[in-house]
């Protein structure tokens, strides 16, 4: 055991231990705010720099949806325009060029309908029901006989006599 002090002597000690310890909590306080308050401070100045570049970007899309929809109202100009035109084009041109197509197809079937009559009057006369072409016709002539292929077949049909272009098969 201790021998037994005053305790007007173990009081300066103890409370000199004590003001010690005390510093000393103190001081490691001291140390962790001035820590956290420096992770803080570069966390802050983290996202402060992230909301700067975030803010950058924003403005960089603002600026790209104007050009966006600056481009869309000009791409809306030129549709409308090209719609009227292709009510003018529907409403003049095409019609009038179907019509003159349509008068040019009447013309083509009145030339053939003589021509489809002579030909049915030339099945029947030769009682044939089927003919081909074996030659090519091709006027050589200001009066529009067929002409020949070659030299050889300009013989033929000379022999054969006119309308020669044309063979009757039996069915």
């Amino acid at each position: 055991m201790y021998p037994l002090a005053e305790p007007t002597d173990l009081l300066p000690s103890a409370l000199k231990e004590y003001k010690a310890r005390a510093i000393k909590r103190e001081k490691a306080f001291e140390g962790r705010i001035l820590s956290s308050v420096a992770s803080l401070s570069s966390t802050m100045k983290a996202n402060i720099a992230g909301l700067k570049t975030d803010v950058a970007t924003v403005k960089t899309d603002i600026a790209a949806t104007k050009t966006d929809i600056a481009g869309l109202k000009a791409d809306v100009a030129v549709m409308k325009t090209d719609i009227a035109g292709l009510k003018t084009n529907v409403a003049t041109t095409d019609i009038a060029a179907m019509k003159t197509d349509i008068a040019g197809l009447k013309a083509d079937v009145a030339v053939m309908k003589p021509l489809l009559k002579r030909l049915e009057q030339i099945i029947i006369s030769t009682g044939h029901s089927y003919i081909s072409v074996k030659q090519p016709i091709i006027p050589d002539d200001e009066l529009g006989r067929p002409g020949p292929v070659n030299p050889k077949q300009a013989s033929q049909r000379a022999s054969r006599g006119p309308g020669s272009e044309l063979s009757f098969l039996p069915v």
